[in-house]
Order: C-alpha cells, then sequence, then structure tokens
C-alpha cells in the first residue's frame, strides 16, 4: 500500500453531478473532502490551524458562487486537502475501535478467532 487514503469521493460527485443534468439543474461544483470523520462533528472554527485550507475554500467558494461563478476546481482541490496524514487517519480510526471495545466491554474479544485458520489447498 502506497500509505494514501484509499476512500475517494469522485464517484458520490460523479453520481451527484449526473443526476443534476438529468434534472436539468445547474451544477455550480462541488466540495467534497476524504477523511472528514477527523473533524468530529466540530465547527471548523474550533479546530484551529488543521482545518485552515478548509476554512479558506469555504471563503472562496462563497465568493465565486456569490459572483454567479460554479466553485472552481482550485477551491474544490483547497477544500479536499487532508486534515491528517493518511497514516495518522488509520493509527486514529484504530485507537477509535479499540476504545469503543473497550467502553462496551468487548476489548478482548477485538483479538477473538472464531473460525479457524484457513489453510491453504
Amino acid at each position: 500500500m502506497s500509505g494514501a487514503v484509499l476512500a475517494t469521493p469522485e464517484v458520490a460527485v460523479s453520481v451527484a453531478r449526473h443526476a443534476a443534468d438529468l434534472l436539468r439543474l445547474g451544477w455550480a461544483g462541488h466540495l467534497a473532502m476524504v477523511g472528514g470523520g477527523a473533524l468530529g462533528g466540530k465547527p471548523l472554527s474550533s479546530l484551529g490551524g488543521r482545518a485552515r485550507p478548509q476554512v479558506e475554500a469555504l471563503e472562496a467558494a462563497a465568493h465565486e458562487l456569490d459572483a454567479g461563478r460554479p466553485i472552481s476546481a482550485a477551491t474544490s482541490a483547497r477544500f479536499a486537502q487532508a486534515v491528517l496524514t493518511p497514516g495518522l487517519y488509520r493509527a486514529i480510526g484504530q485507537l477509535g475501535w479499540v476504545v469503543d471495545a473497550a467502553r462496551r466491554g468487548g476489548l478482548t474479544q477485538l483479538w477473538r478467532r472464531p473460525f479457524p485458520a484457513a489453510t491453504a489447498r
């Protein structure tokens, strides 16, 4: 693995754009982000510099839309910048599983193997 976050929003954006075309709605561009779970539903203003690219992109998008222009590719790319490095994002996600299991009393079951190991044929 290259260390890159594998999930990408391209499919969802393509579906949304296609739906807008089919419904004859205008397409004003998009702001999509991978790894948004790292924000934890917190306001961007509470995250300090970690969310600076997203805050700046939202401001740019507002100006572009207010001027009657679609959201530019540069603004979309700025918004899509990762809040955390891919490795840190995965590590925090893994830690989240462990903490959640501990809270629910299932910590010791995380490493259990209820099925026999597969054998090569």
